[in-house]
C-alpha cells in the first residue's frame, strides 16, 4: 500500500509530539515529587536543629551549678509501668531515624535533678519505642508517632524555655549543618515568631537572623516549624524558591531523558530524509523511463527511415543518395549505441565489475573528429574551438569512455545554449605532470544552489516545472563517475546567461 509522503511526515511528528508530551508530563510529577521531599528535608532539618539546640541548653545546665531545687519535666510516659518502652541514655538522629520514622521513633524525656548543695545535676533521657516479639496487642500508626512528639515538644520547650532563653544564632548554626547533609546549600533568613491570635495569623518577631548579606524577595519561600503549641512559638525560615536544588537532583534523569529524545529526534530525521531521498529517486527513475524512451526511439526512428527510403524508393540506384542515407544511419546507431553504453556503464557500477582498458591515446587525433561531427549534426550556429598544447599532447585513459566524457560535455555545452553557440576545448599538461581538459560554452548557464547537484544520478536542471531540453539525467554523472574511475577529477563553474566551464584534470 503506498502512503503519500505528507501523511508519513504527519505520522511521525504526530509521534515524536506524543512521546515528548508523555516524557515532559512524566519530568513534571518527578519534578513536583523531588520538590516536596526537598521541602520535607527542610523541614526535618528545622526538627533537628530545634532538638539539638534544646539538647545544648540542657548541656549548659549541667554545668550550671548556681541552682538548688529539683524540676522534672516529663512527656507523660512512664517507662516504669509500661514494659514496651525501653530507655536509653544516648541522643539518637540521622537522616534515617527521625521523629516520624516508621522504623524508629525517638521520644525526650528530660529530668533535672537538682540536689541540695553546689553541684546541679541535669539528664536528658531518649525512650527509643520499641515492640516485643511476643507482644501483639502492641501497635502504632504514624498519627500516634505524631501526638506522641507533639507532646514531647510541648514538654521540652515549656519546661526548657523557662529556665534558659533559646539561643537563635546556635540554632541557625546547626541549621545550616543540617542543611548541608541534604545538599541544600541556600542562603536563609530565622525568625522566631510568637502567634498573638489563636487563628495563628497574627506575630510578633522575638528574635532573627540571616545569612550575611542576604535578604529575602518576593518570591521567597516560608516555612515554619511549630517549637512550641501552647506558647504559640514558631521558627520561619525564608529562602528563594528551591527549583535549583530540585533540578540539581533530577541532573541524572534530566540528562538521561534529554539524551533519549535526541536519539530519537535524529532517529526521525535521519528515516523521513531517507525517506525523502527515496521519493527523489523513485521520481527521477520515472522521468528516466519516460525520457530515455524517447531519447532510444528517435535514433530508431530516424535509422529505420533511412534504412526504408533506401529500400522502397529506389536509392540503391542513386550511389551519392544511398550513401546519404547509410552515413544517417549509421550516425544514429553510433548514437544509440553511446546511449546503450552509458547505461550499461551505470549499471556495471552498480555491481562493482566494471573494467577500464587503458592506453596512451593521442588527444587532438581523437577529438578532431569527434568536433567535425558535432558540427555537421547542429541544428544551430556552431562554433567549436580546439586548442592542444602541445599537439602530440598524449593521455592514458579508456578509448571508449574518453570518448563518451568529452562528447556528453560538448553535447550538453551545445544543448543549453543561446541560439549561437561557441564552445572552447583547451588541453595542456598540468603542474603534476598530468592532462588538464577545459570546456567552456557561452550558454545559459547554471544557477548555483543547483551546481552541487549536477553530477547526481537522474538530475537534471528544470526551469519552473518542467524541463527545456530532452535527456535523461545520466550524462553529468556518467562523466563524473569515469573521471573518478580514470582516477582523474573534474570540476564545474558556471554563471547564469554568461556560460559553464568544465576542468578535467587526468594524471
Amino acid at each position: 500500500m503506498h502512503i503519500p509522503f505528507k501523511h508519513i511526515i504527519f505520522l511521525a511528528v504526530f509521534a515524536l509530539t506524543c512521546i515528548f508530551s508523555y516524557q515532559t508530563h512524566w519530568l513534571l510529577g518527578v519534578y513536583h515529587s523531588q520538590k516536596e521531599e526537598v521541602e520535607l528535608h527542610i523541614i526535618d532539618a528545622m526538627i533537628a536543629a530545634d532538638i539539638t539546640e534544646m539538647m545544648i541548653r540542657v548541656d549548659t545546665l549541667q554545668k550550671d551549678s548556681s541552682r538548688n531545687g529539683q524540676i522534672t519535666i516529663s512527656s507523660g510516659f512512664d517507662n516504669k509501668t509500661d514494659t514496651s518502652y525501653t530507655r536509653v541514655q544516648t541522643f539518637y538522629h540521622s537522616k534515617d531515624s527521625t521523629l516520624y520514622s516508621t522504623r524508629r521513633s525517638i521520644i525526650y524525656n528530660k529530668e533535672f535533678n537538682v540536689q541540695n548543695g553546689d553541684t546541679t545535676q541535669a539528664k536528658v533521657h531518649a525512650i527509643a519505642i520499641t515492640s516485643k516479639p511476643d507482644d501483639k496487642n502492641f501497635s502504632l500508626n504514624m498519627s500516634d508517632f505524631a501526638h506522641l512528639a507533639t507532646s514531647i515538644q510541648r514538654a521540652m520547650h515549656s519546661g526548657l524555655d523557662n529556665i534558659t532563653k533559646l539561643n537563635i544564632a546556635v540554632y541557625d548554626s546547626i541549621l545550616d549543618k543540617q542543611l548541608y547533609q541534604y545538599n541544600i546549600y541556600k542562603p536563609h533568613k530565622i525568625e522566631l515568631i510568637h502567634y498573638e491570635d489563636s487563628l495563628l495569623e497574627k506575630y510578633s518577631v522575638i528574635a532573627e537572623t540571616s545569612t550575611h548579606g542576604y535578604h529575602p524577595s518576593t518570591k521567597a519561600q516560608r516555612f515554619k516549624y511549630y517549637a512550641d503549641v501552647d506558647s504559640q512559638l514558631a521558627y520561619q525560615i525564608q529562602m528563594e524558591p528551591i527549583t535549583f536544588e530540585v533540578l540539581k537532583q533530577m541532573k541524572g534523569m534530566l540528562v538521561a531523558s534529554a539524551f533519549t529524545l535526541l536519539i530519537l529526534l535524529f532517529t526521525y530525521i535521519y528515516l523521513i530524509r531517507t525517506l525523502w531521498k527515496q521519493k527523489t529517486l523513485d521520481e527521477m527513475k520515472s522521468d528516466f523511463t519516460n525520457n530515455i524512451t524517447h531519447e532510444l526511439k528517435t535514433p530508431i526512428a530516424i535509422a529505420y527511415a533511412a534504412n526504408d527510403a533506401m529500400l522502397n524508393f529506389n536509392t540503391i540506384t542513386n550511389p551519392d543518395k544511398a550513401k546519404e542515407y547509410l552515413n544517417i544511419s549509421q550516425e544514429q546507431l553510433q548514437r544509440l549505441s553511446g546511449m546503450v553504453e552509458q547505461i550499461l556503464s551505470m549499471s556495471m557500477e552498480q555491481r562493482k565489475t566494471l573494467e577500464l582498458h587503458k592506453e596512451s591515446i593521442g588527444i587532438k587525433d581523437m577529438l578532431d573528429p569527434l568536433v567535425a561531427q558535432l558540427k555537421l549534426k547542429a541544428e544551430k550556429p556552431l562554433d567549436i574551438t580546439l586548442s592542444v598544447d602541445p599537439e602530440e599532447l598524449m593521455v592514458n585513459v579508456d578509448r571508449v569512455h574518453f570518448y563518451n566524457i568529452i562528447s556528453n560535455l560538448i553535447d550538453n555545452a551545445i544543448k543549453y545554449s543561446k541560439e549561437t553557440v561557441k564552445i572552447d576545448i583547451l588541453c595542456r599538461k598540468n603542474k603534476v605532470g598530468g592532462v588538464c581538459i577545459t570546456v567552456k560554452d557561452n550558454g545559459i548557464g547554471i544557477p548555483q544552489d543547483k551546481l552541487k547537484y549536477i553530477f547526481d544520478k537522474f538530475y537534471r536542471v528544470s526551469n519552473g516545472n518542467r524541463y527545456d531540453v530532452k535527456g535523461y539525467g545520466l550524462g553529468l554523472y556518467y562523466v563524473k563517475y569515469m573521471t573518478e574511475k580514470h582516477g582523474g577529477t573534474i570540476d564545474v563553474q558556471s554563471t547564469v546567461n554568461v556560460g559553464t566551464k568544465f576542468v578535467i584534470q587526468f594524471n
